[in-house]
Order: C-alpha cells, then sequence, then structure tokens
C-alpha cells in the first residue's frame, strides 16, 4: 500500500512539473514581439508620391503603424491595415525613408525600413568634349544616366559637316561616334575650330527616368582631346 502511495505522490508532482514548463513556455512565447516588416520600393524615382510595400515578418495580426523620415513610432505614427503606403502630399527632392512595425495586439515588433530617392530633376550636360584623338565626341552629364536610353543618331546635328555613326550610354556620359576626326586648329585654313552640337530628342533618361534636357549650339572642348579618357571599349 505504502508503494502505490509513492508511486501516485511521484506521478503528481512530474504532471504538475509538466504543467509549470507548459505554462512557461507558453509565458515566453507571448513575451515575443513580432518580427519586423520587410519594406521594399523603387529607388531612384521621379515620383513624388511613391509607394513602400512590405510583407510581414509573421507573428502580428496584419495591423502596422508606419512613419516618415522618423525611426521614433511610439507618437504621431499613422495606422495602416494594408501592406502598403503612399504619402498623402508630395515629397521634396531627396531620400526618404519610411519605417514600418507590427503589433499581435500587445506590443509592437521592431521597425522595418526602406529608403526612396525622389528625384524629379531633369539631367542637364555639365560639360561636352572630343576625346579619342577628336574622334569621340563626349556630353557628361550632372548625373548617372539609364544606359538603356540610348539616343539615335539623327537626334544630334554637329557643325563642319560632321555626322554622328553611333550612340553609347556609359555611366553620366553619351559618347557619340563622329565621321570624322577633328582637330584644334583647321588643317587647311589654320582658323581654330569651334565645335558645336545640338540635340533634339527625347531618350536619354537619368536613373529615376527624367527625360535629359535638349540644348542647341553647345560649344566642344576641343583642345587635349586625349586628356579624358574613356575605359570602355567601341566596337566598330
Amino acid at each position: 500500500m505504502k508503494i502505490f502511495q509513492s508511486v501516485g505522490v511521484r506521478l503528481s508532482n512530474n504532471y504538475l512539473f509538466s504543467l509549470f514548463l507548459i505554462a512557461t513556455l507558453w509565458s515566453a512565447n507571448s513575451l515575443a514581439a513580432p518580427n519586423a516588416p520587410v519594406v521594399t520600393g523603387t529607388t531612384p524615382t521621379n515620383n513624388d508620391r511613391p509607394e513602400w510595400t512590405w510583407s510581414s515578418g509573421g507573428g502580428g495580426t496584419g495591423e502596422y503603424r508606419v512613419k516618415l523620415d522618423d525611426s521614433n513610432l511610439n507618437s504621431g505614427s499613422t495606422p495602416v491595415f494594408a501592406t502598403y503606403w503612399i504619402p498623402p502630399t508630395p515629397l521634396s527632392e531627396g531620400p526618404h525613408t519610411l519605417y514600418v512595425q507590427e503589433t499581435d495586439g500587445a506590443q509592437w515588433s521592431e521597425s522595418g525600413f526602406f529608403e526612396i530617392v525622389v528625384d524629379t530633376t531633369a539631367p542637364t550636360v555639365s560639360q561636352s568634349y572630343l576625346s579619342s584623338g577628336g574622334t569621340l565626341l563626349v556630353l557628361q552629364y550632372d548625373e548617372l544616366l539609364d544606359e538603356g536610353s540610348v539616343p539615335t543618331i539623327t537626334d544630334f546635328t554637329i557643325n563642319h559637316g560632321a555626322s554622328t555613326i553611333a550612340a553609347y550610354v556609359v555611366d553620366d556620359k553619351v559618347i557619340l561616334k563622329l565621321d570624322k576626326t577633328f582637330t584644334a586648329v583647321d588643317q587647311n585654313d589654320g582658323n581654330v575650330v569651334d565645335v558645336q552640337i545640338t540635340y533634339d530628342g527625347s531618350a536619354i533618361k537619368d536613373l529615376a527616368g527624367n527625360t535629359a534636357v535638349t540644348f542647341a549650339d553647345a560649344s566642344a572642348d576641343i583642345n587635349n582631346s586625349n586628356r579624358y579618357p574613356l575605359t570602355f571599349t567601341i566596337d566598330d
């Protein structure tokens, strides 16, 4: 009889200990905050009301709060019950970061965040010059260009009867391959050569999609036309 009582007490203690472990694990899990949302967007963009999107990091109820350009979401944040956000008013040019948190009904996650650069300014030529001994005419812009926005050769007019036979976009430059070689001094009459170029196309764009400014009769620097080495290869 004593043996059965001892076993019974032992079983009761194990059962209570199991309940204690379950309660402890449940309490620990209930205290764990949701994971931070994964935020993304398109950058750079020429849209001054860009869209941020995100996905849940897990552990939340699908209720979010967001705040622009401020990582403190405890005050002044905006409640969101979707997985995207568009600013209600246009943003200024430059970088903007959206911070996003998700709740489980009791506590908030850490912030997920993503920076979008707003760029609504059209690229312009900062300098133009002859290179590769006067066989290439380079238009250097004031920002990086979309290398897929290649202009057609008919977009350009060059004086002295020169024509463009190929066009390339590399980094912040538009490079035109010419059908003649320019020298600083005309070998026929000894006069200084003034190379001028006009661009009236719409293909050239920056990384945000802004169309480059057109121009007329811009003078190209022809002196010392080998001082600007180009680090790319043109195939004939």
